[in-house]
């Protein structure tokens, strides 16, 4: 009886893996469709930020930082401020949304899903040997990363 708990625990772990492959390839085609609806027409996107005169720079920021908390790949985002407004206000929009938007994952993460996430890695073997990894060998594994 005892090798049938590691097979099943396997089973087990390969369904989550299927699980997680399938959410990542739907999410994936989901915001590749937004991302296509969004921008296919990009003059009018533009127009649209230039219309909004000097509250477009806020605005614009408020985008590119809920982008960041929802994972949202930024770098289209970004380059385009860039193409929008002056250089100064597009890094000043940049920064102020990278660190914003990564401040407020940070703060989710950390307090309002903290139980859900650790009950998540508790059920994980992989994560929990990560996490113990982690805990030994912290500022290695931050400096390699």
């Amino acid at each position: 009886m005892p090798s049938i708990k590691p097979q099943l625990s396997i089973k087990n772990q390969n369904r989550v893996s299927q699980l997680r492959h399938w959410f990542s390839l739907g999410l994936l085609i989901t915001w590749l469709t937004v991302v296509y609806l969004a921008f296919r027409d990009v003059s009018s996107f533009i127009d649209w930020i230039e219309d909004l005169g000097p509250i477009a720079p806020v605005l614009f920021t408020l985008l590119v930082t809920f982008a960041v908390v929802l994972l949202v790949p930024t770098p289209i985002l970004k380059v385009g401020s860039g193409a929008i407004f002056p250089y100064w206000v597009a890094v000043t929009i940049n920064f102020i949304a990278s660190v914003v938007g990564g401040l407020m994952a940070f703060l989710l993460g950390r307090w309002l899903f903290r139980d859900k996430i650790a009950e998540f890695v508790a059920k994980d073997d992989r994560l929990k040997r990560l996490e113990l990894a982690l805990n030994q060998d912290a500022m290695q594994i931050s400096v390699l990363v």
